[in-house]
């Protein structure tokens, strides 16, 4: 153990070390030392140029920033202002409120084909359609038949008894036209005449007597 001591202190090992070390540099740095050794070394003339063409532009950039600073004033115009147009606003389309269609009046009155008169049970219209209750044809659908003075219809969402003789048997045995109404579209016409007279006219002198 005092052996391998005695030996890392020797000054022939530190001595070799060092040695090594000095080698190693000797070989990095080498080959750029040779290379500068054997190149051909610059010729006046081309140094004199680079330098020549180093002033020239050392100076040309010296002008440009002398230009620069003298060029300059102390008051000068401010930037344009920058300004920003906001786009318009995005309408969006209002959908209009649908205007409401009122439903449709209510007739108070029967506007359907009129009746022209009963047929049994059944009624008798002018367009000679014939409907028994519970029947319904073209929009007319009778309801009762109470016949021969009136009938209960519908029509177009009216609903009501359409009258043709007035129940009031004094007026209509005695000839009285109050009594009932003509259907809508027939029109009562009176006679103005005489009645036909049923006396014979006078025999001639010449006829035999019957």
């Amino acid at each position: 153990m005092s052996g391998s001591t005695s030996l890392f202190t020797r000054p022939t090992v530190w001595s070799s070390a060092a040695a090594l070390t000095l080698l190693g540099c000797l070989v990095v740095a080498a080959p750029p030392v040779l290379t500068a050794l054997t190149s051909p070394s610059i010729p006046e003339t081309d140094v004199s140029m680079l330098l020549d063409e180093v002033i020239e532009e050392h100076e040309a950039a010296q002008q440009k920033w002398l230009d620069r600073f003298n060029g300059r004033s102390i008051f000068f115009p401010p930037p344009a202002r920058r300004v920003t147009v906001e786009p318009p606003p995005v309408r969006t389309p209002v959908n209009p409120t649908p205007a409401v269609t009122p439903p449709p009046a209510t007739p108070t009155t029967y506007r359907g084909p009129a009746i022209m008169g009963f047929d049994g049970d059944r009624v008798w219209f002018v367009n000679d359609q014939r409907l028994a209750a519970g029947e319904e044809a073209g929009g007319v659908r009778v309801i009762s038949v109470s016949a021969p003075w009136s009938a209960r219809l519908a029509y177009s969402g009216w609903e009501g008894d359409v009258t043709i003789f007035r129940r009031t048997s004094d007026q209509l045995l005695n000839g009285d036209s109050s009594a009932r109404s003509m259907p809508r579209g027939m029109t009562e016409v009176k006679g103005t005449g005489a009645p036909p007279s049923t006396a014979k006219p006078p025999k001639a002198e010449d006829e035999p007597d019957e």
